[in-house]
């Protein structure tokens, strides 16, 4: 295929164009789960429907309720953020426990890493028990 994503080409050769590391959208959708989670809907709805998703994305306004709100916030950042911050997308399911089953939620400490620093703090480790669903791997699912 010859489609693939261009956004950032001009940063690749030249390291000289700007290269956000978080953008307004992602501010955006941060201050509407804000105050989704506060129980202020109306105006977690108001900052939804005043991004992209009215006036560009031609999709209808956001009632103000917990779950229209929290789906559309769910949906605008894997939308518009899903090539702005690596892994936004990875986290933004494990944060709603919309992995797939058996997708990793853990990283083990490289042992490099762990040999150099010294492998006697509990904290770190090598990765959890194999298949302890819910806790090293996920046991969720999409929508």
């Amino acid at each position: 295929s010859a489609y693939r994503h261009s956004r950032y080409d001009s940063h690749i050769g030249t390291y000289t164009t700007v290269y956000p590391n978080i953008a307004a959208a992602e501010i955006d959708m941060i201050r509407a789960e804000a105050r989704a989670r506060r129980g202020d809907l109306a105006g977690a709805a108001a900052i939804i429907n005043a991004g992209t998703r009215v006036t560009r994305g031609q999709l209808p306004p956001v009632a103000p309720t917990q779950s229209e709100v929290m789906d559309a916030i769910h949906h605008e950042r894997n939308v518009e953020l899903w090539n702005i911050s690596p892994g936004q997308t990875f986290f933004e399911m494990r944060k709603n426990d919309l992995l797939q089953a058996g997708t990793p939620l853990h990283w083990p400490v490289p042992y490099s890493i762990l040999e150099t620093i010294g492998t006697d703090r509990p904290f770190y480790t090598f990765g959890g028990p194999d298949g302890q669903d819910g806790v090293n791997g996920s046991n969720g699912g999409w929508r």
